[in-house]
């Protein structure tokens, strides 16, 4: 059987083998060595190297696939070099301090910081190990966290003083109660935000989006939506009527009437129903004007006009008569051409004309 020896891998092969080891990446790691001026790894080495990187990429990827959530903060981090710089910062060592004096004891770092495995379809920042699936959420429950109101009326309120949540056109909607239970199935059921209508898959995904993004409002979309059966702006105006109600201490309590549209003049103003008046915001640059108007009182222009005379030596307001009329003359032409100067300079453009002195 013929022998082949191959001077870079520094082994002898088979003959039929020849073509085999040529292809195969130890040889061509080999010639990567030799172009460096380095010597041949065996096949074992080789393998070893091989096994090796294999095992450092693969912790690389499980360190990619872990994130990392301050239970105190409710902050998550997708590396553990940012986790550390965030428990270093002042606002988490005190909220962790307060935590502490709450609770009467110190918290262990398990308690604070809690390390999980997502998958590569999910989001970090929103994938929890305890993630509450899509449902539906009832009516007195929030819609943006877990809590349960007794009443409607108490659910608002949290919504409105934790959340920022307010129902808009309240005057025009025809069913408030219908309205929560539709946002709850969007939110719940669908896992919809209500304000950008982004996707998530689990209900805590779609909470964190909320909260961290601000969306806690409703956004009409487009003029024809599906909470338009929610809303009836033809019905008579609940605000152009003074309205009365028993206060809680048996006092009237009369409630003022609220401006509203009424129409456009004919230079695009608004006009309100106590008669004011609102400008469209392309002409805004008309509104920013700041015209003077020319002030042309006696008592106004003879004083502004006998001092600009005064100032250019004109005849009868500069030096006394008594004194040589041709150094009167001097005098004046010097103040004349003193001023005209100034004034081409002021007026002349200075993209074209400079002069350094």
């Amino acid at each position: 059987m013929a022998l082949m020896r191959c001077t870079k891998c520094r082994v002898a092969l088979p003959e039929e083998d020849r073509i085999a080891h040529y292809s195969s990446p130890w040889h061509n790691y080999n010639i990567r060595r030799n172009i460096a001026k380095k010597g041949p790894l065996t096949k074992e080495d080789f393998e070893e190297r091989i096994a090796e990187h294999y095992r450092i990429q693969q912790q690389e990827q499980q360190k990619k696939s872990v994130v990392y959530k301050c239970k105190i903060c409710r902050k998550t981090f997708k590396s553990e070099a940012t986790c550390e710089q965030h428990m270093k910062s002042k606002k988490h060592l005190a909220a962790v301090k307060k935590a502490s004096e709450k609770k009467g004891k110190n918290l262990e770092l398990k308690e604070v910081i809690q390390s999980r495995v997502i998958n590569d379809n999910d989001d970090a920042s929103t994938t929890s190990s305890q993630a509450i699936p899509l449902q539906n959420i009832p009516l007195r429950s929030c819609l943006f966290c877990p809590h349960e109101s007794e009443t409607l009326t108490e659910s608002l309120e949290h919504m409105l003083h934790v959340h920022n949540f307010f129902v808009p056109f309240l005057s025009y909607v025809t069913s408030v109660e219908g309205l929560l239970m539709y946002l709850g199935r969007v939110v719940g059921e669908q896992g919809r935000c209500m304000t950008c209508a982004k996707t998530f898959h689990s209900l805590e995904g779609c909470w964190h989006h909320m909260s961290a993004c601000g969306h806690n409002r409703i956004t009409f979309y487009e003029e024809d939506t599906t909470m338009d059966e929610f809303f009836d702006f033809n019905k008579e105006r609940a605000s152009s009527v003074s309205e009365a109600s028993e206060g809680s201490l048996g006092q009237l309590v009369v409630r003022e009437a609220k401006r509203y549209p009424v129409r456009i003049n004919d230079l695009e103003e608004l006009v309100l129903s106590d008669g004011a008046r609102l400008g469209h915001r392309k002409h805004i640059r008309v509104y920013d004007q700041k015209i003077r108007l020319e002030d042309t009182r006696d008592c106004v222009v003879i004083p502004k006009l006998t001092a600009r005379y005064r100032a250019l030596c004109m005849p009868g307001y500069g030096l006394p008569a008594d004194l040589n009329k041709i150094q009167q003359h001097k005098e004046y032409t010097k103040k004349i051409l003193k001023y005209k100067m100034r004034n081409e300079l002021k007026h002349n453009n200075d993209k074209f004309f400079k002069i350094y002195t």
